[in-house]
């Protein structure tokens, strides 16, 4: 009699166990599907980046064509519904590879020929910031608005 109690605890504890698994990732999975968002034809998107909220986001690419490169920088206040192009002076200059913000305010992008360009106010203006080297930085990762870390520069050319 004890051995069959316990093989029935043991599975109405199991089976709960499973139940209450289900129940819960099925509650917060993701149902939405995917959608087109169209920017800029032709331009190639290199690097993505959202805050923790999932509300801001900002994307980097690129364009070549026979007046050079020219870089688009976009961004997404409201969790990708909507993408807006940002305030770049230097979308000229060169290809920029990545972008990472760790608030709404303070972000980097950085690319071809060692630019790294900072802005501390959502993009309205950005610095130039020094790298040490001519190499392409292509990855970037910030703690938070003074420090990080930015590489690349293996398979640059």
């Amino acid at each position: 009699y004890h051995k069959k109690y316990r093989a029935m605890r043991q599975n109405f504890i199991f089976t709960c166990i499973i139940v209450f698994t289900i129940g819960f990732s099925a509650s917060y999975a993701q149902t939405d599907s995917w959608s087109i968002v169209q920017r800029a034809p032709s331009l190639m998107l290199s690097d993505l980046c959202f805050l923790s909220g999932g509300q801001h986001g900002y994307s980097v690419g690129n364009v070549s064509g026979g007046s050079g490169v020219l870089t688009g920088i976009f961004f997404t206040t409201d969790g990708g519904q909507n993408w807006d192009k940002m305030n770049f002076p230097f979308s000229n200059s060169v290809a920029m590879n990545g972008i990472f913000f760790v608030t709404p305010e303070t972000g980097w992008v950085y690319g071809a020929n060692g630019k790294i360009y900072k802005t501390i106010d959502g993009g309205t203006n950005w610095t130039v910031q020094a790298s040490g080297t001519s190499r392409k930085r292509t990855r970037g990762f910030f703690l938070n608005e003074d420090e990080g870390w930015i590489t690349g520069g293996w398979s640059d050319g």
